[in-house]
C-alpha cells in the first residue's frame, strides 16, 4: 500500500512521524554504538577495578622487598672479603663465611670469581683439578677392570667389585674407586635400582675425590645419576638438578674446567626431556654455569666499574644482561680486587609468596622480574611496583591465580550490557515498526475518510436530486393526473426515508466515536426483531426481485436487545447481502440456539469476500477493493456499526465467505444479561 499522502492532514502526519522516527533512530543508534564499546572494554575495566583493589597491596609488598634487598646488601660485604682473602691465600677456605650469600633460599649465587688488577683471574681456577691420591690398586681391581672393558662382561667385574667393596671400610680412596667402578658396572648390566644406591653412597662418601688423571668421581657419579633417572619423575630430576648445580657452584670445587663443562652439556641435554617449567630454576643455573668462561673474559678489566662498598651490577655479555654482586677490595700490597658472584633469582617467587601469606592475602601470586620482560599474556596483573635498590631494574608483578574468576566478574556485566542493549534495540524497533504502522493506518484512515466524504456525498446528492426534481414537477404543474401526482409524491416520500435512513447511520457513527451511543436493553424475542428488518426492507427486496426466506427456532428464549439497534443490524446484513448478490438472487436468515449463544444468521449466494479482508470488513471506511463491490453504494460504515452494537450487546460479529460462493454473518449474542448489564447504556 502506497503511504504517499492524500490531503494535507496526512502528508503533515507522515512528515511528523518521519522526523519522530529520525529523532528516536538517531540517538539510539549512538547509544547502541556506545554500548558495544563499553562492552568491550568491560574486561579491561574489570581488571583495572582488582588492580585499584590491590594497589595497597603491592605497595607493602614492594618495601618489604626493598627491604630484602637492604638486607642482602649488608650480609654479603663480609663473604665477599672472606672470598678476596681465600683466593690470594691469605686464609683457608671455609663454606660457613658465604652463608651471606645464601639468603633464605631467594638467591642462587653462583659463578663465584676474584680478579686482579694485574695477574687477571685469581677464582676460579682455570687450569687441570690436582689428584687427591696417587695410590696403587690392588690386582683383582685391575682384573675388574680388563672384564669390563676388554672382555665386555660387566656382571663378572661386579663381583669383583662387590667383594672388593666388602673389604673396605670408611671414606677411603680404595672404597671411592671401588664405588664409582661398581655403579659404572651395575649401570651397564641395567640393574638401575643398585646402581642409583651405589652412586649415591659414592656422592655423599667422596665429594671431593680427584683420581690421578684429574677426574672428579662425585661430579661424574652425579651425571651418571642424572641419566639413570625416569625422565618423567619431575620431584627426583629437580632435587638432582639442585644438587649438581649447588655442587658446580661451590667455589672450592676439585674439578677441571673440562670435565665441568662436560657434565653441564650432558645432564641438560638429559633434563631437556622432562618438565621444563618446574625445573626452570635448574635450567637458568646451568645456563649460567655454562656461560662461566665469557663471563670471566668479559669482567676483566671491569674493577674501575664498580665502587668500594658492595652493590649490584649489571653486565650484558653476549646479548644477556646478568646482575652480579660485586666489591672492589684493596689488599695488603695496596691492588684493586673485584670479588663476587653471579646471582640468579630463582627463589625471589618463593620469598614474595612467603610474604604474601604472611600478609594472608590470597588469590594472587607474585613474581619478581627483570623489568625489561614483557608481561605474560596468559597471567592477569594485579599490580606492578619497579623496585629501584639495584641496578638490575626488578619489576614486581602480582598476578591472579584465578583467571576464571575475573572473566566470570567481566562475563556477568557483559551479559547484563548485552541484554541490556537487546532489549533496547527490540523496544527500538518495535516503537519504529508501531509509528510506521499508525502511519500507515493514519494514511489510509485519511484517504478512507475522503472516499467516505465522497460517497456520502454522491449518496446524498441523488435522494435530493430526485425529491428536487419531482417537487419541481408538482410545482409546474405537469402532473396531468392524480395517479402521476400519487406517484411523483410516494417517490418523494421513499427518497426522503431513505435519506433519514442515511442521516441517521452517519448520527451513530458520530455518537459511536464520541462513544455516547444510547441503549435501552429489554428482553424481546429475535424472529419479531427480524421480521421488522425484512419489512423495513421490503422495497428493496422486491424492486431486486429477492426471495428472502426465514427459519426460526421455536425454543428460542427472549434476549436483552435494544430493539431499535437489533433491527439496524439486521437491517444493515440484509441490505449487503441484496446489494452483494448477482445473479443467485437468494437470502436466507436463520435463528438457533446453543448452549452459550443465541445466534443470528444471514446467508447470502452472493460474490462473497476474499480471505485477506475478512477481518477489515468491519474497519471503519472500510470496503473491499473488487470491481463489482466498488460499482455498489456505500459508505463502509455498515458493517462497522453492526460490530460496534453487537459487542455493547456483549456479542461477536463472525463471517464464513469464499469468493464467488457467497458470504454467512453469525451474530452471537448471550442467553440473558444481569440486571447490571440491562442499564447498560442508558442514558444519564
Amino acid at each position: 500500500m502506497s503511504l504517499r499522502a492524500y490531503d494535507p492532514n496526512a502528508r503533515g502526519l507522515r512528515k511528523f512521524v518521519l522526523l519522530v522516527i529520525f529523532a528516536i533512530t538517531l540517538p539510539s543508534m549512538m547509544l547502541t554504538g556506545f554500548g558495544l564499546i563499553a562492552i568491550q572494554n568491560e574486561r579491561h575495566a574489570t581488571l583495572k577495578r582488582v588492580k585499584d583493589l590491590y594497589t595497597p597491596i603491592t605497595g607493602k609488598l614492594e618495601q618489604k622487598v626493598q627491604g630484602y634487598f637492604v638486607q642482602l646488601l649488608e650480609k654479603s660485604s663480609q663473604s665477599l672479603d672472606h672470598l678476596a682473602a681465600w683466593a690470594t691465600r691469605e686464609v683457608s677456605f671455609c663454606e660457613d663465611r658465604l652463608e651471606g650469600l645464601k639468603y633464605q633460599g631467594s638467591w642462587i649465587a653462583t659463578n663465584f670469581f676474584v680478579m686482579h688488577a694485574h695477574e687477571g683471574v685469581l677464582l676460579p681456577r682455570m687450569g687441570h683439578a690436582d689428584p687427591t691420591w696417587y695410590g696403587f690398586l690392588p690386582e683383582s681391581f685391575d682384573r675388574a677392570l680388563k672384564m669390563e672393558f676388554l672382555d665386555n662382561h660387566p656382571a663378572g667385574a661386579v663381583e669383583i667389585h662387590q667383594s672388593l667393596l666388602r673389604n673396605t671400610s670408611g671414606a677411603s680412596p680404595l672404597r671411592c674407586m671401588v664405588l664409582n667402578a661398581l655403579g659404572r658396572c651395575l649401570s651397564k648390566t641395567n640393574n638401575k635400582k643398585e646402581a642409583k644406591e651405589i652412586l649415591d653412597v659414592l656422592i655423599d662418601d667422596c665429594a671431593d675425590f680427584v683420581d690421578a688423571s684429574g677426574y672428579n668421581l662425585a661430579l661424574g657419579a652425579l651425571l651418571r645419576r642424572i641419566q639413570l633417572e625416569n625422565p618423567k619423575a619431575t620431584e627426583q630430576m629437580l632435587a638432582l638438578g639442585l644438587k649438581l648445580s649447588q655442587y658446580l657452584s661451590k667455589p672450592n670445587i676439585q674439578a677441571s674446567f673440562d670435565q665441568i663443562q662436560l657434565v653441564i652439556e650432558e645432564s641438560r641435554k638429559v633434563l631437556e626431556s622432562t618438565d621444563r617449567k618446574a625445573l626452570a630454576s635448574v635450567f637458568h643455573w646451568l645456563e649460567s654455569l655454562s656461560a662461566r668462561r665469557d663471563i670471566l673474559n668479559h669482567l676483566r678489566g671491569r674493577i674501575q666499574d664498580v665502587q668500594a662498598s658492595v652493590t649490584t651490577k649489571v653486565f650484558r655479555i653476549n646479548g644477556v644482561r646478568r646482575l652480579f654482586l660485586v666489591k672492589k677490595i684493596v689488599d695488603h700490597q695496596e691492588v684493586e680486587l673485584l670479588a663476587g658472584c653471579e646471582l640468579i633469582p630463582a627463589g625471589l617467587d618463593k620469598m614474595v609468596a612467603d610474604l604474601l601469606e604472611h600478609m594472608e592475602v590470597e588469590g594472587v601470586v607474585g613474581h619478581l622480574r627483570p623489568s625489561e620482560l614483557e608481561f605474560d599474556q596468559a597471567e592477569l596483573v594485579a599490580g606492578v611496583a619497579f623496585l629501584k635498590n639495584t641496578d638490575f631494574a626488578w619489576r614486581l608483578d602480582v598476578d591472579l591465580v584465578d583467571n576464571e574468576a575475573l572473566e566470570r566478574l567481566s562475563g556477568s556485566r557483559i551479559t547484563m550490557y548485552v541484554w541490556i542493549l537487546v532489549l533496547l534495540i527490540l523496544a527500538l524497533a518495535l516503537g519504529i515498526g508501531k509509528t510506521v504502522h499508525f502511519m500507515i493506518r493514519e494514511t489510509r484512515l485519511s484517504k478512507l475518510k475522503t472516499d467516505f466524504v465522497s460517497s456520502v456525498s454522491h449518496e446524498l446528492r441523488t435522494p435530493l436530486t430526485s425529491i428536487r426534481m419531482f417537487t419541481e414537477t408538482l410545482l409546474l404543474g405537469r402532473v396531468e393526473s392524480r395517479e402521476e401526482m400519487r406517484e411523483c409524491l410516494e417517490t418523494i416520500g421513499h427518497e426522503t426515508e431513505r435519506l433519514s435512513r442515511l442521516v441517521e447511520r452517519i448520527l451513530d457513527f458520530s455518537r459511536m466515536e464520541a462513544g455516547r451511543k444510547a441503549f435501552r436493553f429489554q428482553p424481546e424475542r429475535l424472529d419479531e426483531i427480524v421480521r421488522t428488518a425484512v419489512a423495513a426492507c421490503r422495497p428493496m427486496i422486491e424492486k431486486d426481485s429477492f426471495a428472502v426466506s426465514t427459519i426460526f427456532d421455536d425454543r428460542l428464549s427472549h434476549v436483552w436487545v435494544d430493539r431499535d439497534a437489533m433491527v439496524e443490524v439486521v437491517v444493515n446484513l440484509l441490505s449487503n447481502a441484496i446489494k452483494y448478490s448477482t445473479d443467485r438472487r437468494e437470502v436466507e436468515i436463520k435463528t438457533q440456539q446453543n448452549e452459550q449463544w443465541i445466534v443470528l444468521s444471514v446467508r447470502d449466494q452472493g460474490i462473497g469476500i476474499p480471505k485477506t479482508e475478512q477481518k477489515k470488513i468491519f474497519e471503519k471506511f472500510h470496503r473491499v477493493d473488487t470491481p463489482l463491490s466498488s460499482a455498489v453504494s456505500g459508505s463502509g460504515l455498515g458493517l462497522s456499526l453492526v460490530d460496534y452494537i453487537v459487542r455493547a450487546h456483549q456479542g461477536e460479529v463472525k463471517v464464513i465467505s469464499t469468493p464467488g460462493s457467497g458470504s454467512t454473518f453469525m451474530v452471537c449474542l448471550p442467553h440473558r444479561h444481569d440486571d447490571a448489564d440491562s442499564k447498560h447504556g442508558e442514558e444519564a
